[in-house]
């Protein structure tokens, strides 16, 4: 079920796309270095506040070419990689009797340490902390051999219509001759304002 909407204006024209919160999810990962420049792009956190929440009547102004850019980027990336996108990941962490997790502290025989994540839709990356900040996409694996024993993953079917989003998106912005647009991001049961 769709919970939220962003609304992209210029001038008179008007585009809104409705997503699940699992589509929000996948858009709150650092898997590839599309996701956090599409999520920058489009102001997805722009207008939020930890003590607030959401300000849904907010507008936030950003360039339309550096949207469209991004929005096309990470389309092409989510596409080249669909069948490892389409699915969700899980793992079972090291001396763990079950499978689980979404977050677990890990540490390989090379050194890095780090978070392995498979919180976001279609990602499952590990989030090195040392010795250097780097993220590892890990999803083509079946397990990894870590410090602790073997980590195993897991990987499941996901509902996400990202592709289709990119594509309406980017048709919409590719037609406009405005060098800004105004975006609001809001829940989908709201009316426009």
């Amino acid at each position: 079920m769709d919970k939220y909407k962003f609304t992209v204006k210029a001038d008179k024209a008007s585009f809104s796309q409705r997503y699940s919160n699992e589509e929000l999810k996948f858009l709150t990962g650092d898997g590839c270095p599309e996701i956090p420049a599409f999520r920058s792009a489009l102001g997805l956190w722009d207008n939020f506040r930890v003590s607030t929440g959401m300000d849904t009547k907010a507008w936030v102004t950003k360039d339309r070419q550096a949207l469209t850019v991004a929005t096309l980027a990470l389309r092409d990336r989510v596409l080249n990689e669909w069948d490892l996108f389409s699915k969700n990941y899980s793992f079972k962490a090291p001396g763990s009797r079950s499978r689980s997790g979404t977050k677990c502290w890990i540490g390989f025989s090379s050194g890095e340490v780090g978070f392995l994540m498979a919180r976001h839709s279609g990602q499952l990356y590990f989030d090195v902390a040392q010795p250097e900040r780097q993220i590892i996409d890990l999803r083509k694996h079946d397990s990894l051999p870590t410090v602790d024993g073997i980590a195993y993953l897991y990987r499941k079917p996901n509902g996400l219509r990202w592709p289709q989003f990119f594509d309406a998106l980017a048709g919409f912005l590719v037609d406009l001759q405005e060098p800004q647009v105004r975006i609001r991001h809001d829940f989908a049961s709201s009316s426009d304002a």
